[in-house]
């Protein structure tokens, strides 16, 4: 058999089954059609063969419907691809159809109560569920939130000085320093930032929600409490920041709407791994041209990171009753750049702010933390 006797048997056979090609790759195939197709297509394969063609020449041969076949399945997957695409961007941007789905969406869920019971799933508080040591729960709840078990008095009695760190992850923190409650100061923890920086990223990358909502532990000179509002106090303290007048503003962010906004502006550093949950709640406590005349104690809870995002900031750390008849007062003056990393489960914290023409702004967050 010549090539071209071989290429026009092709031919006359891909012409005799084209609608059956068609009818394959336009819709849903017919079992009993594709094994005959697939009986005549091995015939043919066979024959070519018999006929000593290379398989080079069979290639050659059976090329244009092998590109039939791929293109064919490729038009097929491109048409699902586009609807999917066309449905996701209807969902996302059409507030009619998005209301349809979710209706559909929850017709279903209903239907399929008497099968799966997915409300107790829906209103828990995590997907999987964290067994609770009840010894432990009985025990922290006797304990004032001021005071530490006795036992872990041995963990702060040999302190001597606090370590300082840089390029450090949080395996090499955890493990060495934090389950041991020995407090770290990193000293590449972040990115130094001026007064201006700070308050231009405030009114330009938070919502109004942070700067409408109302804060926890404000202690203010700018304004009396009663009239605090976050917008106007901000925007006050910018417009005093290049002057020699003295303020001061603490607050904490402690609503979870504000919370997350605040995630906008307040940058998690670089050590801050993935698996760990986002701070549950932060402060922000600024100055300028003030100083305190005794340290401002303020209650923490978990983890706790202060970053010095300016200036400098005079930090105190207290053991808990009873360790503090055993354990050092550690007095750390913490620069910009610089974060003081410590659990809150041994320690208290006080700060005092110094007076200087530098306006100091530092953070503080508190992360549910557990090993």
């Amino acid at each position: 058999m010549s090539l071209d006797l071989a290429t026009g048997r092709l031919y006359h056979f891909a012409g005799k089954n084209f609608k059956t090609f068609a009818t394959i790759h336009s819709q849903w195939q017919d079992l009993k059609t594709k094994m005959e197709l697939e009986k005549d297509f091995k015939d043919f394969c066979s024959i070519l063969k018999e006929e000593r063609f290379s398989k080079q020449d069979i290639e050659n041969i059976c090329k244009p419907l092998y590109n039939y076949q791929r293109k064919e399945v490729l038009k097929k997957y491109s048409k699902i691809i586009l609807a999917g695409l066309l449905c996701y961007a209807l969902i996302q941007w059409c507030d009619c159809f998005n209301w349809f789905i979710s209706a559909l969406g929850r017709l279903a869920l209903i239907q399929i109560l008497p099968v799966w019971n997915w409300p107790a799933l829906y209103n828990a508080k995590c997907l999987i569920e964290r067994p609770l040591d009840n010894n432990n729960v009985r025990q922290a709840s006797t304990l004032p939130p001021n005071t530490v078990d006795f036992g872990n008095c041995l963990l702060c009695e040999n302190i001597d000085f606090i370590p300082t760190l840089s390029n450090v992850t949080f395996s090499t923190l955890e493990t060495f320093y934090l389950e041991s409650g020995l407090p770290v100061v990193i000293i590449d923890s972040h990115t130094p930032i001026t007064g201006d920086e700070f308050f231009y990223t405030i009114f330009h990358k938070s919502s109004t929600s942070f700067l409408q909502s109302s804060h926890c532990d404000i202690s203010s000179n700018v304004i009396i409490k009663k009239f605090f509002n976050t917008e106007l106090v901000l925007r006050k303290a910018w417009k005093l920041l290049d002057t020699s007048e003295k303020w001061f503003i603490q607050f904490r962010i402690c609503q979870a709407s504000a919370v997350r906004n605040s995630r906008l502006f307040l940058k998690k550093p670089y050590y801050y791994p993935v698996h760990l949950e986002p701070y549950y709640s932060s402060w922000l406590i600024m100055s300028n041209n003030f100083s305190h005349r005794q340290y401002q104690e303020i209650y923490v809870q978990g983890l706790i990171i202060v970053q010095q995002l300016s200036g400098t900031n005079n930090l105190r750390l207290k053991p808990k009753r009873p360790c503090d008849e055993n354990c050092p007062l550690i007095n750390v003056q913490l620069k910009e750049g610089e974060a003081l990393v410590f659990s809150s489960d041994l320690w208290e914290i006080s700060y005092k702010q110094i007076k200087s023409h530098q306006a100091s702004i530092a953070t503080i967050m508190e992360i549910d933390w557990n090993i």
